[in-house]
């Protein structure tokens, strides 16, 4: 993520428009050689490459309806929401909204993920400062939630136009990221 984690780097952008160039091909060849249901995870930037790569393939007759596309910590559904259908220059990235597709997408969000989740109250400074301790404290980790410990209050399916369903886990975290310094002493 140019400049972020070094000047070499590619950005964000580059970074997604390659990721899902890849995981196209490996979708292709997973399906090629295999014909049980096809899931393809993601989480943080991995998630914003699987959401495109869903929306890119909807209209793909070789990609079967049964594969599903799980997102774990999509900043577009967080940082990014504010901008979503606007080209963030320094990032090189347009965020995109999760798109309607005919696959079982599944989004899975830690509370308090301050990448993941948008800020309601940007004008408290604490909620802030908690989302910034939860991105170093809940979304690094992100993917190593058990789905099936997700309260049955926490989960969310709809059907969408095309038939897809999306499945929403909203992960409770036990406690205040704000707080996590405080284990340590």
């Amino acid at each position: 993520i140019w400049p972020i984690t070094g000047l070499l780097d590619p950005t964000l952008g580059a970074s997604i428009r390659t990721g899902v160039s890849n995981t196209k091909a490996a979708i292709r060849a997973a399906l090629a050689t295999n014909s049980a249901p096809l899931s393809v995870v993601g989480t943080s930037q991995g998630a914003m490459v699987v959401q495109q790569v869903a929306a890119d393939l909807n209209n793909d007759p070789s990609v079967p309806s049964t594969t599903t596309f799980v997102l774990i910590a999509d900043p577009n559904f967080g940082a990014l929401y504010t901008q979503t259908g606007t080209n963030v220059a320094i990032l090189d990235y347009t965020p995109i909204r999760l798109p309607v597709t005919r696959f079982r997408q599944i989004e899975v969000v830690n509370q308090y993920d301050g990448f993941a989740i948008p800020i309601a109250q940007t004008d408290k400074r604490l909620t802030v400062l908690n989302a910034l301790f939860g991105i170093a404290t809940v979304h690094t980790v992100a993917q190593n939630t058990d789905l099936s410990t997700v309260p049955a209050q926490n989960i969310t399916a709809s059907a969408n136009a095309l038939g897809g369903v999306n499945i929403v886990y909203r992960v409770p975290t036990r406690n205040l990221p704000l707080t996590a310094p405080l284990g340590e002493l």
